[in-house]
């Protein structure tokens, strides 16, 4: 199969081309922010990697802000294009509050902030049907002794209709020589994700990018299209610390938006 590229640079995220990776992997990176309005719909699962339709123009996730710009909470949320009509000024507080609240796929919001690390709370709204299903986590940092540190991820899930919840565990180290490397601990052992090094010039979470490695995670349950979403949340969980913790604010907010910008 061949893996595919995804873009981050400020608040959209798209698949870029197809590329062919010698270790079978997908790139993930961030785009500017872009208007989008719609009504409330019921989100379908995602296409699996190879079927995407790639380019800026067919982006697969929207960020409400910035995530250099700080907050409480950030929404991974499911893109969805401008409607088109005949009003050419769309107010910007009401565009984005029908986004966050009808298409969010992720919820990460802050649970602890100190000296001894970081905490999020991870939820997964795609999950959460009413019925008895669920994803939710933990993501935590903890600092090293002079630099860097260790991230861990603790998810359980469940599906309508199984007694039991799963577990799946994740950890990453932030600098050594695993920098970046994203590691599944629970309930297999291997390499899932490589961050790479943020572009040359660039700066909060402009540039940065990932490489999701291709196929299905191997869990019960779970679709190629669901672990991407999974990761990409995680990641940006990851992203959201580190441009926050170096007071990276405003780096990639677009001029006049800062006022503007609230917690959703």
């Amino acid at each position: 199969m061949i893996p595919l590229t995804l873009q981050i640079a400020g608040s959209i995220i798209y698949p870029k081309s197809n590329n062919v990776f010698n270790d079978g992997s997908v790139a993930v990176d961030i785009q500017p922010l872009a208007a989008a309005v719609g009504s409330r719909i019921s989100r379908v699962q995602g296409p699996p990697n190879a079927a995407l339709q790639t380019g800026p123009e067919h982006p697969l996730y929207r960020l409400p802000q910035s995530i250099s710009s700080g907050g409480l909470k950030v929404h991974l949320n499911t893109y969805v294009p401008p409607k088109k009509s005949g009003i050419e000024k769309i107010d910007r507080r009401s565009s984005l509050s029908v986004i966050d609240e009808d298409h969010i796929i992720f919820e990460i919001a802050k649970s602890f902030l100190g000296d001894s690390g970081s905490e999020y709370k991870i939820t997964n709204f795609q999950r959460e049907d009413g019925e008895g299903s669920y994803g939710r986590g933990i993501v935590k940092f903890i600092p090293g002794w002079f630099s860097g540190g260790t991230w861990t991820i603790e998810y359980v899930y469940k599906n309508a209709g199984h007694a039991q919840e799963s577990r799946v565990d994740l950890k990453v180290d932030e600098g050594g020589k695993e920098d970046g490397i994203w590691k599944m601990t629970f309930p297999m052992a291997g390499i899932v994700a490589k961050e790479k090094p943020q572009e040359e010039g660039a700066f909060g979470e402009n540039g940065r990018s990932l490489d999701i490695m291709d196929g299905s995670p191997g869990l019960e349950g779970w679709s190629e299209a669901e672990w991407r979403d999974f990761l990409a949340a995680c990641w940006i969980t990851k992203v959201w610390n580190i441009c926050t913790r170096t007071q990276w604010l405003g780096a990639s907010i677009r001029s006049g938006e800062a006022g503007s910008l609230r917690t959703w």
